[in-house]
This record gives C-alpha cells, sequence and structure tokens, in this order.
C-alpha cells in the first residue's frame, strides 16, 4: 500500500497539470481582442497592419508614399511612383531614350528626340508633304537682274509631278516663254529647277525658288540662256 501512494500521486499531478494547461488555454487572452484598425487596416498578433498610404499605431495617419521613393534624372514623385522627364522612363526614371515614345512617318528616322525626314517630307512626325505647299496658281512678279523698269507680272502654276514625291512642274514662266512645263524638285523648302530645254528649241532655264513660311511667298533665282549663249537673269516674289 505504501507503495502504491506514491505512483496514484503522481498521477493525480498529473491530471492537475494538464487541466492546468488546458484551462489556460481557454482562457488565454486574444492579442487583438479591443484593438480597432482604421483605414482598411487589420490586426496581426496585437498590432496593426495598415494599407498602402496608411501608418500609425491604429493605422490612423496618412504615410508619405514618396519617403522612400528617389526619382532620377529630375523625375518628381507623385503617390509613390515617379513622373519622368521626357526621354527618361523606369521605376526611377534611371533610363535615357529620348525616342521611345517617337514615331516617325513616311520612313523617316528618329535621332535624339527628333524626326529626321526622306526628301519630300516635313513635319515632327514627317507626316507632311513638301511640295504640297508649293501646289497652287502663283502670282507671280519677276524683274530682271540687274534691275531694269521691266517688271513681269503673270500667273503661274505649280503642280504635282508624274514622278517621285518631290517632283513638281512649272507652268507659265516668265509670262508662259516656255511652251512646256519645267520641270522641278522640292526638298523641304526649297525649289530646284535643274538646267533643261523644255521645248528643246535652245533656250535653257535653271533656277532655285525658297518658300518663305511667314509670307507663304516663293522668293525666286532664275535664269534663262539661249543658244548663242546669251543670259538673262530674274528675280521674283510670287505669292
Amino acid at each position: 500500500m505504501k507503495n502504491i501512494r506514491p505512483v496514484i500521486f503522481g498521477i493525480v499531478l498529473t491530471i492537475i497539470g494538464f487541466l492546468s494547461i488546458v484551462y489556460t488555454s481557454c482562457t488565454k487572452k486574444d492579442p487583438c481582442g479591443g484593438i480597432n484598425c482604421i483605414n482598411g487596416g487589420a490586426c496581426n498578433n496585437g498590432r496593426c497592419v495598415c494599407p498602402t498610404g496608411f501608418e500609425g499605431t491604429y493605422c490612423e495617419l496618412t504615410s508619405d508614399l514618396c519617403k522612400k521613393v528617389t526619382c532620377l534624372n529630375g523625375g518628381t514623385c507623385t503617390d509613390g511612383k515617379c513622373a519622368c522627364p521626357t526621354g527618361y522612363y523606369g521605376t526611377y526614371c534611371e533610363t535615357y531614350d529620348p525616342c521611345r515614345t517617337v514615331s516617325c512617318a513616311n520612313g523617316g528616322t528618329c535621332i535624339n528626340g527628333s524626326c529626321i525626314c526622306p526628301d519630300g517630307y516635313e513635319g515632327v512626325s514627317c507626316e507632311t508633304i513638301s511640295r504640297a505647299k508649293f501646289i497652287k496658281v502663283w502670282h507671280a512678279v519677276d524683274k530682271d537682274v540687274p534691275a531694269t523698269a521691266t517688271t513681269y507680272d503673270y500667273s503661274s502654276t505649280i503642280s504635282a509631278g508624274a514622278g517621285a514625291i518631290t517632283s513638281v512642274s512649272v507652268a507659265g514662266l516668265w509670262e508662259g516663254f516656255f511652251s512646256s512645263p519645267v520641270l522641278a524638285t522640292v526638298i523641304h523648302d526649297t525649289i530646284n529647277i535643274p538646267l533643261q530645254e523644255p521645248d528643246h528649241d535652245g533656250y535653257l532655264v535653271s533656277g532655285r525658288g525658297i518658300y518663305d513660311h511667314t509670307s507663304s511667298k516663293i522668293v525666286w533665282t532664275y535664269s534663262i540662256k539661249s543658244s548663242a549663249s546669251v543670259i538673262r537673269n530674274f528675280s521674283g516674289t510670287w505669292n
């Protein structure tokens, strides 16, 4: 009987310890009890986990989303994201490519953020046909060079040529001296008349005109040469 008592006593202590653990577990306090997280925050193990844009013990403070954001190359942080200047991109504006958002039409090529246009085209994106501004009926006023008292006041028509996008034809040059149109090419603001014999009668012509965007006029210099090598030089303003 004496030997049984210690065994029984040990069993009783074990049962008491087990019941104590069970009781303690059942009565343990919830670490999030009484903690009210606001602004969409959620309690985790007694602490509020706040959504982006809020901080503080209960997510009661508005946080600065740009506090840990460093924008490079002149970028500006707004709502935690970098707004990059032209030519830069990336999370922190760390990459430079000025042509990334530039689209050049009609075979143009972007270099350093600007479109380089092929002959016959112009504009920011090479979207405009250069010869278009020359095609119309012009009021021509020409004079001999050196200037004389003679002024030639007439109409001349520039039309699109049948060849390349740069080609045009000029009808009525020098009061209709040539029966056939004079062929020319347009490169950006310049109209060039290469040396030619429009009527195949021994009379040659060559010259150049510059288009003035401010006045919408063409300022001309051209020459007519006869088979006898007599040259007449002219200057003109067409509008």
